[in-house]
C-alpha cells in the first residue's frame, strides 16, 4: 500500500539496510539459554502517521543501533524464568528540520521479567501460575524533541491448567490497570496505553 502526503502526493517508498550479529550460549548442565544480538539499521524515506488526523509525514533518514539481551532458564522442575532487555539508540540523520533529534515513540530502554510455576504432583498437577513485569522507558513526544513522555511499568499475570490434551488459561495484561500515556506525536496528539485486559482460552491438542 502506497502512502500519500497531506496534499495527496505519493510518498517515496521506505528502504533500509541492516547489519546484525548475535551469540547464543547454552551452559553445560543447565536448562538455560542466553542470547545477545546487536543491530545497525539505516532507514531511508521513513514514514510516520501523526494523530489525530493520521496524516502521513516523511523523514529523510533514521539510523538505529540496538542491543538485545535475553535469558531463559529452569530454576527447578516446573519453575521457569525469562528476562529480556533492549537498548535502542535512534537518531534522525537526514531531514529538513530535525537532524540530530530522536524519533518519537522509540524508548531508549525496554526490559521485562517473567516467571511461572507448574505444579508437578498431587491432585492439582498441571496447574500453572505466573507473573511478570514490563518496563518501557521514556520517549520524545514530538519530532523537535521539546518534551518527553514518561516511562511506565506494568504487571502481567497468568493462571492456567493443563490436563491430558486440554489446556484452560487466563492471561491478564496490565494487571493493576495502570493508566499512562503510551506515546505522543505532539502536545495535542497523545494516546493512552491499553488498560487491564483479560483473555481466556480453551485449547485441545491432537
Amino acid at each position: 500500500m502506497l502512502a500519500t502526503g497531506p496534499s495527496g502526493q505519493l510518498l517515496n517508498p521506505e528502504t533500509g539496510v541492516q547489519y546484525e550479529v548475535g551469540v547464543k550460549y547454552q551452559p553445560l548442565g543447565w536448562n538455560a539459554l542466553f542470547t545477545f544480538a546487536a543491530f545497525d539499521l539505516t532507514r531511508d524515506n521513513v514514514v510516520t502517521f501523526a494523530p489525530p488526523l493520521n496524516i502521513a509525514e516523511q523523514t529523510g533518514q533514521v539510523k538505529s543501533r540496538r542491543l538485545e539481551l535475553e535469558g531463559t532458564m529452569s530454576l527447578a522442575d516446573g519453575w521457569n524464568l525469562r528476562a529480556a532487555y533492549a537498548y535502542v539508540d535512534a537518531i534522525v540523520t537526514q531531514d529538513p528540520v530535525n537532524v540530530g533529534k530522536a524519533p518519537v515513540t522509540v524508548p531508549l530502554n525496554r526490559a521485562s521479567l517473567w516467571n511461572d510455576y507448574t505444579l508437578q504432583t498431587g491432585p492439582l498437577a498441571g496447574l500453572q501460575f505466573g507473573g511478570g513485569v514490563r518496563y518501557v522507558g521514556a520517549t520524545w513526544g514530538d519530532d523537535a524533541n521539546t518534551f518527553k513522555v514518561g516511562s511506565a511499568t506494568v504487571l502481567d499475570a497468568l493462571l492456567a491448567y493443563t490436563r491430558d490434551n486440554w489446556r484452560l488459561s487466563l492471561n491478564v495484561t496490565n494487571l493493576a490497570d495502570t493508566r499512562y500515556v503510551a506515546a505522543c506525536y505532539s502536545l495535542s496528539g497523545c494516546f493512552y496505553a491499553e488498560g487491564r485486559k483479560a483473555i481466556g482460552k480453551l485449547t485441545y491438542r491432537w
